[in-house]
């Protein structure tokens, strides 16, 4: 059964009206056309990551005082499900819109196993080396499944990209993923898992002819269905232990911030950009935090952070298949004066 998009008829293929062909491939896209577009996507991917930079640090820190990992949870999907109840229900809950196999990656993506995985991390590693690996292993991550899935055909630019990527995370990550705490390696672990599992997201959402906030929507609600009778009955909730007024931020935060309205910015960075030079801009999230914690906490970035925000920036640039006439010109500028 061909997937569809709400609305659409069953003949039309999911996501033909926002598909870009595979790098490599010729477009019918005029050069003024693709520069508008490619900004249009990197605005969207930009305000996504402006949002996940702080969410490594608030999560930290919730866990580290009166919240669990599994409290976080349960008010991420709990507060964007209540939230995003239209949406469900005009989308009728979501059944037979989507192949079980999109289905489950979406739902294992972005949903309960993600969260769980990338959540439980900061309980076990320092949300600075989560910032680093999750979204530095996910450019990568995305690139090998849109190969794979998409049969996309990656460009020399797109894969010096990620070689600038890895270099940049490594040094911002530092000796402290070898030298980290006590069973540090286990939150590595879960980050890691938690860059496949939203790497296969981002690949399932393109493929589902969905939009940013039906999937939300759609992941949110049946998270929420799936999660809460399992954390009220045996993870033994405290949320109702602590002082309403301290739930304001974390619900806030996980529910609006991050399980909506950064999936929806993302969203629409997917589908201008294609899933393969989308991602790239998740690796810019330690690069961010290392200079919101310059400005905001007087924490002065190591000459190797600097030296991987530089790789970084670059290998974001190149990977997410920006414009290179535009470097060329600079260039061209810079070698005439």
């Amino acid at each position: 059964m061909q997937e569809c998009r709400p609305g659409f008829t069953d003949a039309e293929p999911a996501g033909t009206e926002d598909y870009e062909p595979a790098p490599g491939i010729a477009s019918s896209k005029s050069g003024p056309a693709k520069s508008a577009s490619f900004l249009k996507g990197a605005a969207w991917a930009l305000f996504a990551i402006s949002i996940w930079s702080g969410w490594f640090v608030s999560t930290r820190f919730n866990v580290s005082t009166d919240l669990t990992a599994y409290d976080l949870v349960a008010l991420r999907f709990g507060v964007a499900a209540l939230i995003l109840v239209p949406v469900t229900i005009r989308l009728r809950g979501g059944l037979g819109l989507l192949r079980w196999r999109t289905a489950l990656a979406l739902f294992a993506g972005s949903g309960i196993v993600y969260s769980i995985c990338v959540t439980g991390g900061v309980t076990f590693a320092p949300a600075a080396e989560g910032a680093a690996l999750t979204p530095g292993v996910m450019p990568m991550a995305t690139a090998l499944l849109s190969v794979l899935v998409l049969k996309e055909r990656l460009t020399k630019s797109q894969l010096a990209g990620l070689c600038f990527i890895s270099a940049g995370v490594a040094a911002i990550a530092g000796a402290g993923l070898f030298a980290g705490a006590h069973h540090g390696w286990i939150g590595h672990i879960l980050f890691v898992t938690g860059a496949f599992l939203f790497a296969g997201y981002t690949i399932a959402l393109r493929r589902s002819g969905l939009s940013g906030m039906q999937a939300t929507a759609l992941v949110s609600t049946w998270s929420c269905v799936l999660y809460l009778p399992v954390y009220i009955f045996a993870l033994h909730p405290r949320v109702l232990e602590v002082p309403a007024l301290s739930l304001v931020f974390p619900a806030f935060y996980q529910g609006v911030m991050t399980n909506v309205i950064s999936l929806v910015a993302y969203a629409r960075a997917v589908s201008a950009l294609g899933p393969a030079r989308a991602s790239p801009f998740a690796a810019l999230i330690p690069a961010v935090t290392a200079l919101l914690g310059m400005f905001f906490l007087g924490e002065r970035p190591a000459s190797a952070d600097w030296a991987g925000i530089a790789c970084v920036s670059v290998g974001v640039y190149l990977a997410s298949g920006a414009p290179l006439r535009w470097f060329s010109n600079a260039l061209h500028k810079f070698r005439q004066n």
